[in-house]
């Protein structure tokens, strides 16, 4: 084990073993700390997805060119992932769990060059110590959680294999000699600090394991000579990050099997992802990739009286209608770029029905709805997004117009001046609408030239109320939603939403904004004019297969950036 990780290691292991001995958690110490500078694992939908301009001349690509790579520590919903994936065979852990979660840092914009700050630290230890604890206190649980029984197995024996394979699954790669003797000696702490019971030793190396670097980070050593300045990552390595890009969660058995074998082809790696891609933890990370770019799950719905028939049971309703479309349209329906923002078509049930005012859908479960003939098409005109751009409980034609250009088109819109000074109301008719009243304070010169990109379109979704429900008339008078967008290959006038997200769905520029923030998930960084032969691959892929999503995902799975890494970065 290298030295700094074993400093880490071993600073997890004084937290578990005191908290252990007393019943109390230790609020000294920090495992982490010493971890440098790291990233959350793919947050998506993170800035600057954008920042690196696509791709006009072929490029030669030939030597492997991974760019840098930052530290990667799993971020909330993935550390959320993989802890259900590891304790799945212990029923007694379900409950805690899921209230354990509740304690894990949210993710956030700007964390990517982050350490985990001392309030992170101080929630994997608490996550970490509920879990072993709930652990060791059933014996069903414990038995079916460490693979043996110690009752009816020599108990060393019995130890040796479980720390082998609760190693192997939390570090993603076989355990290293060193990295055994160290879990054994943990053991034999817990052990004697629970008064010899097994279940103390198995609750001090869980309870160590779940704070450990191996665990918390993706770390990327990589084996071999030095080739043109880069190693390649081990099978291990790139399985790990595999998985993480296309489940959100750990390797599977068939993955860590592969890995086993060494370092992979081509062939091998494309028949991983697809695989992967076939699999229900696929359209999980599916669903939270797009959750994260437009950040429709981010809003803290509250009764609000002007909308009496938005509860937080109908806003959740919402989020669960926006995960199913992603769902149906990746990995059951066309599967297009376009099926996503234009698709005439949604997932409802009985009480979303009555919600939005659509007729003919009952009951509790969720269906497929055909939209045509009524104003809505793809997930920008579903009330998850179109709640989550309304802060205030005002529909706001500059929230959603902004989230449109940086999220959807990766237009890069500047910071609103500190010193702008609103325009008075002077002039404007009594009962002006919102647009009218919009457009009169951004006519200052100050706001003007932004206002000029950002207000059309959001004035596009003026149809929509604040929580996404259509109107026909706003203070008596008729809404207009006419605009023209004035950027990218998808400029030009429209008339409402749905015409925007049609000339959206067509928009290459459109598409490789989409394709650069998967490239931007995957890597857990902004892109890099060293990014350019991976961008052209993947952009590639998603062209020529018409803007099929999987075609784009398989392709970004093989780029070098999960294969490689610069030698430069290594230790010596």
């Amino acid at each position: 084990m290298k030295a700094a990780h074993a400093q880490l290691w071993c600073g997890a292991a004084l937290l578990a073993l005191a908290a252990l001995g007393c019943g109390k958690f230790s609020k000294n110490g920090a495992s982490g700390q010493s971890a440098g500078p790291g990233g959350e694992a793919g947050a998506g939908g993170v800035p600057g997805a954008g920042g690196v301009p696509g791709v006009s001349e072929p490029l030669a690509c030939t030597s492997p060119q991974p760019g840098p790579s930052p530290l990667l520590r799993l971020n909330r919903e993935q550390l959320s992932s993989t802890l259900r994936d590891l304790f799945s065979a212990a029923p007694a852990v379900a409950g805690p769990l899921e209230d354990a979660l509740w304690r894990l840092p949210a993710s956030y914009e700007g964390e990517a060059a982050m350490a985990p700050s001392g309030v992170a630290v101080e929630s994997y230890h608490r996550v970490a110590h509920d879990l072993a604890l709930a652990l060791s206190r059933d014996l069903a649980s414990l038995v079916a959680f460490v693979g043996c029984d110690p009752a009816e197995v020599e108990p060393d024996v019995c130890r040796d294999q479980f720390i082998m394979r609760w190693l192997q699954l939390t570090a993603r790669r076989p355990p290293a000699p060193d990295e055994v003797t160290e879990a054994q000696a943990v053991f034999a702490q817990g052990e004697e600090l629970g008064g010899g019971e097994f279940a103390s030793g198995v609750r001090a190396l869980v309870e160590v394991v779940l704070q450990g670097p191996d665990f918390l980070y993706l770390i990327q050593q990589g084996q071999g000579a030095v080739e043109d300045g880069v190693v390649s990552l081990t099978g291990h390595e790139t399985a790990t990050r595999l998985a993480y890009l296309l489940t959100g969660s750990m390797p599977d058995a068939t993955l860590l099997a592969a890995a086993d074998e060494g370092a992979f082809t081509d062939a091998a790696l494309e028949a991983q992802a697809r695989r992967l891609l076939g699999s229900a933890p696929s359209r999980r990370a599916a669903r939270q990739f797009m959750a994260n770019l437009l950040r429709y799950e981010s809003r803290s719905p509250v009764s609000d009286p002007r909308y009496p028939t938005y509860t937080p049971e109908i806003a959740a309703l919402a989020n669960q209608e926006s995960g199913r479309f992603v769902e149906d349209v990746m990995f059951d329906g066309p599967g297009t770029f376009r099926a996503l923002y234009a698709g005439r078509s949604t997932w409802l049930n009985g009480p979303l029905a009555q919600f939005y005012g659509v007729a003919g859908v009952s009951g509790d479960a969720f269906q497929k709805v055909d939209l045509s003939g009524l104003p809505r098409a793809g997930i920008l005109t579903q009330s998850a997004f179109l709640a989550a751009t309304s802060p205030g409980g005002h529909a706001n034609p500059v929230a959603r117009g902004v989230a449109v250009l940086r999220q959807v088109l990766c237009v890069e819109l500047p910071s609103p001046p500190a010193d702008v000074q609103i325009l008075p109301p002077d002039g404007l008719p009594e009962g002006a609408t919102y647009r009218q009243r919009l457009e009169h304070e951004t006519s200052n010169p100050a706001c003007a030239d932004c206002h000029r990109d950002i207000n059309p379109v959001g004035f596009a979704f003026e149809n929509y109320d604040a929580v996404g429900l259509w109107r026909d008339l706003e203070n008596g008078q008729l809404i207009d939603a006419s605009g023209t967008l004035h950027k990218t290959d998808a400029q030009g006038p429209f008339v409402g939403a749905v015409e925007l997200v049609e000339r959206i769905a067509e928009s290459q520029d459109a598409q490789g904004c989409f394709a650069s923030h998967w490239l931007t998930h995957a890597y857990g960084r902004a892109l890099l004019p060293e990014d350019a032969c991976a961008r052209q691959d993947v952009e590639a892929a998603f062209r020529d297969s018409d803007g099929h999503i999987i075609e784009m995902l398989v392709a970004l799975a093989k780029t070098d950036q999960l294969r490689y890494r610069l030698a430069s970065e290594l230790a010596p």
